[in-house]
């Protein structure tokens, strides 16, 4: 599994054209990638679905328990070779420990 976080220093710097960019970038080369974004966005979460061609899910450290957002990112993975994060700056190390977990969990489990 692939995990990648794109964070930024603010708003308007680029994190989800970047964000857009890998996600093409891994889908034309054969991936199926599972988009999110860290935060209460749904705007760039309609544009992460139509280039990875699935749902993009929304990490949200304010709104949702640690817990519920290990489930969110769990249950959308399912299947992917990817995981891309498009983060807000105020919260990418909590997203970050999000994606690591998940890793970890699948390893193991690949590891069984």
């Amino acid at each position: 599994m692939i995990g990648l976080l794109v964070g930024g220093t603010g708003s308007g710097v680029g994190k989800t054209t970047v964000t857009l960019a890998i996600i093409a970038c891994l889908r034309k080369r054969g991936y199926v990638v599972q988009p999110y974004k860290g935060g209460p966005d749904f705007l760039d979460t309609t544009h992460h679905s139509r280039v990875a061609g699935r749902t993009a899910r929304n990490l949200d450290t304010w709104m949702l328990t640690a817990e519920a957002n290990r489930e969110v990112l769990r249950r959308a993975a399912l299947g992917a070779d990817a995981v891309v994060v498009d983060s807000t700056a105020m919260e990418p190390e909590e997203v970050a420990r999000l994606v690591v977990l998940l890793a970890k969990e699948q390893a193991a489990a690949s590891a069984n």
